[in-house]
């Protein structure tokens, strides 16, 4: 979920959830769509009709120029000279009122337009029933024009409910993280058995240490390291007290903790993204591939997932 007023640079949000030329939405869901207090000021129905399209009021900046357009100065200023049809209403020295039309004439720069989207919200239930409030399809793509498009999307839906978030082509949630990378990459290769236990004990340094505990933590990398991963990083944030290991000839991410009784995490691929949601979403999804506890079974449950 993105909760900002506006955003500036859409690929921050898109580059590590799509893939280019893949088709999303920008989205809210309905339980939070009927929760906002302007539904009103922007002319928008309090029930949900499936499929029902409706273009916002214009009341600040991006739903103004969604509804009339955005226009700029034209390049090279030229001035040009208008006429307006406008009311007044005015008292004479004897107190008496007077009111009616008058043409006023001024100068103003000469506008261009920059876009008119004239976007509309729709109502819409996905496959497995969740409710949601998109505004039309959009693709990922790199063009200036598209992210332009993509960005005022964003700004739009910001600007009436304060939060949006991404859905796939077909209509499911988006994987969303925090753009603050948690991980520190380290470098790839093989490493020697020196490096193990520095690498071990670094990952100690802010812990109280537990004999038996770093001893067993060291031993489950060891194990690891065996296996040659192209892969290494250290957690922050949500995933401290976590090592990264990646398999690809396995698709597989392993995330080691150092922490005893607790579990092994596997992803595929998209362990970064995934990885950068807080453990209790990752476990509350079902977005990891594995969880294997350390118990008895540890090495030959790692050996059959990464060989």
């Amino acid at each position: 979920m993105i909760n900002k007023k506006r955003i500036g640079n859409p690929k921050k949000y898109l580059n590590t959830v799509l893939e280019v030329d893949d088709s999303f939405f920008v989205a809210i869901p309905f339980e939070v769509y009927k929760e906002s207090a302007h539904l009103k000021d922007y002319e928008l129905t309090e029930t949900f009709f499936e499929n029902l399209e409706q273009m916002p009021n214009g009341i600040k900046a991006t739903s103004i120029s969604n509804k009339i357009g955005k226009f700029r100065n034209k390049l090279p200023l030229e001035v040009e000279i208008i006429t307006k049809n406008v009311s007044y209403k005015v008292t004479d020295w004897h107190k008496k009122e007077h009111e009616g039309f008058c043409d006023r004439t001024y100068k103003r720069y000469k506008k261009e337009l920059v876009h008119h989207y004239k976007l509309s919200l729709k109502f819409v239930k996905n496959d497995i029933g969740e409710l949601y409030v998109i505004l039309p399809n959009l693709i990922y793509s790199d063009t200036i024009d598209n992210l332009l498009l993509v960005k005022h999307s964003f700004n739009l839906m910001l600007e009436l409910f304060k939060q949006c978030e991404i859905l796939d082509k077909d209509m499911h949630k988006a994987i969303f993280y925090d753009t603050t990378f948690n991980w520190e990459m380290l470098p790839s290769g093989e490493i020697n058995k020196d490096d193990i236990e520095i690498l071990c004990d670094r990952m100690f340094e802010k812990k109280d240490k537990k004999i038996e505990e770093l001893k067993a933590f060291k031993e489950r990398v060891k194990y690891l390291e065996e296996f040659n991963p192209n892969l290494r990083a250290i957690g922050k944030k949500g995933f401290h007290g976590y090592i990264a290991y990646g398999f690809p000839n396995s698709n597989s991410y392993v995330l080691e903790s150092i922490y005893n009784n607790n579990a092994t995490y596997v992803f595929d691929e998209n362990w970064k993204a995934l990885s950068m949601q807080d453990k209790q979403t990752v476990l509350k999804k079902g977005l990891h591939k594995k969880r294997i506890y350390h118990e008895r079974k540890w090495k030959e449950n790692i050996r059959n997932i990464i060989q």
